[in-house]
Order: C-alpha cells, then sequence, then structure tokens
C-alpha cells in the first residue's frame, strides 16, 4: 500500500515536471548574405540583418543592397502569432506577425496599397550556430511572385 501512497503524493507534481517550454533557436546577432550559397535569386549584392530577440518578440533591422539602390527597414514584433499594425507613407499598410513552427521561426507581412494587396512569409530556420536560411514566398493580389531561400552567415 505503500508504493501506491507514494504514486497518489506525486501525481501533481508529475505535469510540472513532464511540461517544459521548447527551446528555441536563437536569432541574436548579425547576419551577413551569403551570396556564394544559392546565388543572387534575391537581386541583392549584399544585405544585413541586425536581430534582437527574447522569449516572446523578435526585433529586425534590415540593410540590403542592390543594383537599384539601398533599402533599411525594421520589424519588432512578438513571436506568439499576434499581429502588429503599421502604416507607411503614401496609403501602404502592413502587418507583420510571427510565430514558432518547431523550430522555424514564421515571419509573415501582409500589405495593402489601394487595390493591391501581398502576403510576404518567411521562414527562418537555423542550419548550424553561424549560418540562417531564410525560405521566402511572396504572393501579389493572390498570384505567387516569389519563391526562393536565401543563406546568412552570423558575425
Amino acid at each position: 500500500m505503500r508504493p501506491l501512497a507514494l504514486i497518489v503524493l506525486l501525481i501533481p507534481f508529475l505535469p510540472h515536471a513532464a511540461v517544459r517550454s521548447p527551446v528555441r533557436p536563437n536569432f541574436t546577432g548579425t547576419w551577413v548574405l551569403d551570396t556564394a550559397v544559392l546565388g543572387r535569386q534575391t537581386g541583392w549584392t549584399d544585405a544585413e540583418r541586425f536581430v534582437v530577440q527574447t522569449d516572446s518578440t523578435i526585433s529586425i533591422r534590415q540593410h540590403n543592397i542592390s543594383e537599384m539602390g539601398e533599402t533599411r527597414d525594421s520589424i519588432l514584433v512578438p513571436t506568439n502569432g499576434h499581429a502588429i499594425p503599421q502604416s507607411l507613407r503614401a496609403g501602404v499598410n502592413l502587418t507583420n506577425s510571427a510565430i514558432w513552427a518547431g523550430d522555424t521561426l514564421v515571419l509573415t507581412t501582409h500589405g495593402t496599397n489601394g487595390a493591391r494587396s501581398w502576403d510576404d512569409v518567411r521562414r527562418w530556420t537555423l542550419i548550424d550556430a553561424t549560418t540562417l536560411r531564410v525560405d521566402q514566398v511572396v504572393h501579389m493580389n493572390g498570384s505567387k511572385v516569389r519563391d526562393e531561400a536565401s543563406v546568412f552567415r552570423r558575425q
């Protein structure tokens, strides 16, 4: 009877021992585009990502360079799927969200500008401690206009 009594006493503590928060990859750091790995599918000749990640948010500053010029932007989103609206110049409205799918961070931007709308989905996956793969799919007005991958190296 004593072993049964011990089991009954331990039952309330079992869920706490069995349930653990998943260990998520940490993307914090400076990442530089590796054009040698997948070529220049993006059209960028250079790109950097400056990332700060906490348990509940991710902040990304982007700097992209192409033959057409430079772009810089930044986002700060919670990683629980909650969408953050953002209004830009000239009637451009964006909604950014991020959510974990296993050990991959899925960043989604939905944008509108008048009659045009687009969805930009980027799946961030750490290949190893120094290699980040970003798979991007963009749909504009319901049609896929981009499906490509980029590789970044941690600096």
